[in-house]
């Protein structure tokens, strides 16, 4: 797998108090959580399924409040993968994350953290269409490593492929992308950021395809 933008910097401890207003990365050990509540995510429109929507993937430490994000990956509709990159988080990743997608703690000491990565990530998805499969969680973990670092909300237009999906289907219960895939005899992502986006993608092709519109 490709990693983008490793680096070996390491930010040393420095604490901030509530009220400062110094901006950049956040010193280990003093985390700004965001609200833990997503705002409402608009199910996807097959119209916006274009050239101008991009399909995004993360991995996480977990899906409470104090869940960060240790890997992202963003690709063209098409599958074509415009970035990936692993994240160094602040806390450990917990046995029970990584036995989902096999990041642990070790794996991630020479990553990038989260203001790097961002930095980089952001010019490429400002002001576009994002599309993920539980687009909520994945808008919830953006804004709450953002918040955490003191970097500006991301201005992006979710999306949520799940959804679109389930009402596709006129389904009761939303599938998980491995379900949904399973449907189409699409390959399953393997809980990795890169596959999972690029399997969403192959999914919202596959019914376009079928489903021609009238």
């Amino acid at each position: 797998m490709k990693v983008c933008g490793r680096s070996e910097v390491i930010e040393q401890p420095k604490e901030i108090k509530q009220g400062d207003e110094e901006q950049g990365p956040r010193p280990r050990g003093a985390f700004f959580m965001a609200p833990a509540q997503a705002s409402y995510t608009p199910t996807l429109h097959r119209d916006e399924i274009n050239s101008r929507a991009l399909v995004i993937d993360t991995e996480t430490t977990g899906r409470g409040a104090t869940a960060e994000i240790i890997e992202v990956a963003v690709c063209t509709l098409d599958g074509e993968l415009i970035f990936e990159s692993l994240v160094r988080p602040m806390s450990s990743v917990p046995r029970a994350a990584a036995r989902i997608h096999g990041l642990t703690t070790e794996s991630l000491t020479s990553a990038p953290i989260w203001d790097e990565v961002w930095r980089r990530l952001e010019p490429m998805v400002s002001a576009r269409t994002l599309i993920a499969y539980n687009a909520p969680f994945d808008a919830r973990m953006l804004d709450v490593m953002c918040a955490g670092y003191r970097l500006p909300r991301p201005v992006v237009r979710w999306r949520c492929a799940m959804r679109f999906v389930k009402e596709h289907f006129g389904l009761r219960r939303a599938p998980t992308l491995t379900e949904a895939c399973q449907r189409f005899g699409i390959e399953p992502g393997t809980h990795r950021a890169a596959s999972d986006a690029r399997a969403t993608a192959a999914l919202l092709q596959r019914i376009l395809k079928s489903s021609p519109k009238g």
